[in-house]
């Protein structure tokens, strides 16, 4: 099976890097990274949100919702934001979970693939809307002294799997910020 989550970086991967985008952005001081171009900057829905991306689908005439991928910085650990995912989920089918840890520019990378019903919310105990065969995409990055950085990709499945290679690769190419330091 050829899954985003299961393949190794490879050359090619690492020149699609360079080529997907243009401009490396920074969020927190902690990491930089480099959104694809199609990818459309937008306000923050939320206030714990740090960066907030729109993702279509690239045929303009299809009316699927657009996805939502989000940056942020908010605490409770690696484990405990993962499972909270997964719950935000439900009819998820055999095979349409799946998880895997990586190393990224020397940091530990948690990656989350999951795909079913998601119940969409804004706040915790708030009211939820089911979203039938929608998908998300996340990665929680382990920053150390800079904290746990959480990006997640999440829409109707057709759209997240238009995007999934992008998304990967975009995770895979995060590093600590110009004139850091390693």
């Amino acid at each position: 099976m050829n899954h985003p989550l299961s393949r190794t970086l490879t050359t090619g991967a690492l020149l699609a890097i360079v080529a997907f985008s243009a401009q490396a952005e920074e969020v927190g001081g902690a990491l930089q990274y480099t959104p694809p171009e199609s990818w459309q900057a937008v306000k923050p829905r939320s206030r714990i949100v740090q960066r907030e991306y729109s993702v279509t689908h690239d045929k303009a005439e299809d009316d699927t919702p657009a996805a939502r991928m989000t940056i942020t910085s908010a605490g409770g650990g690696v484990e405990a934001n993962l499972a909270r995912w997964v719950g935000q989920f439900q009819n998820v089918s055999d095979g349409a979970q799946r998880r895997e840890k990586i190393e990224v520019a020397g940091m530990p990378v948690s990656l989350l693939d999951i795909e079913g019903t998601y119940l969409e919310g804004m706040r915790p105990f708030g009211p939820k809307t089911p979203r039938p065969e929608y998908r998300m995409l996340a990665a929680v990055v382990e920053t150390g002294a800079k904290g746990d950085y959480f990006f997640k990709l999440v829409g109707p499945a057709a759209v997240v799997a238009q995007h999934a290679e992008a998304f990967r690769e975009m995770v895979e190419g995060i590093t600590p910020p110009s004139g850091a330091g390693s």
